[in-house]
C-alpha cells in the first residue's frame, strides 16, 4: 500500500460509503498519505510507535506527587487524538488545565505556540 496506494484508497472510500470511517478522518488520512514520501513516513511512524503504551494511572501519580503543572491541549475537531481521549489521564490527575483549540489534528502545534510561549516565565 506504500508503494501502490489504490488499494487503500479503495479500501478509505468503501469504509466512508458504509459509514464505518468518518469523512474527516479519511479525508485527514488522504492528506497524510497522498504522495510515496508522506506514506513512507506515516508508515515508519506506526512501526516505531506500534509498543508505545502509556500507564495513566503511573503518569497521573508522577504528576500528582510531584506537584506537575499539567496544562493539555487538544484540538476539538481532532480525529486521532480527541480531546475524550485525554480523560484516560485525567481522570487521575488532581489539578490540570485542558485547553480546546479550535483546530483540527494538525492545527494543535501551530495553535499551542503562542500558548506555551505566554505561559513561558524567564
Amino acid at each position: 500500500m506504500i508503494l501502490k496506494p489504490n488499494r487503500l484508497n479503495q479500501i478509505a472510500k468503501y469504509l466512508q460509503y458504509l459509514h464505518l470511517a468518518d469523512k474527516g478522518l479519511i479525508r485527514f488520512a488522504q492528506s497524510q498519505m497522498d504522495t510515496q514520501t508522506k506514506r513512507e513516513r506515516v508508515y515508519y511512524s506506526w512501526v516505531v510507535f506500534r509498543h508505545l503504551n502509556f500507564d495513566s494511572q503511573r503518569i497521573a501519580q508522577v504528576i500528582n506527587n510531584h506537584s506537575i503543572k499539567l496544562t493539555l491541549l487538544a484540538g476539538r475537531y481532532d480525529k486521532i487524538i480527541t480531546p475524550e481521549n485525554m480523560n484516560r489521564l485525567l481522570h487521575f490527575v488532581k489539578d490540570y488545565q485542558l485547553e480546546i483549540l479550535e483546530t483540527g489534528h494538525n492545527g494543535v502545534i501551530p495553535e499551542s505556540i503562542p500558548i506555551i510561549t505566554k505561559s513561558l516565565k524567564f
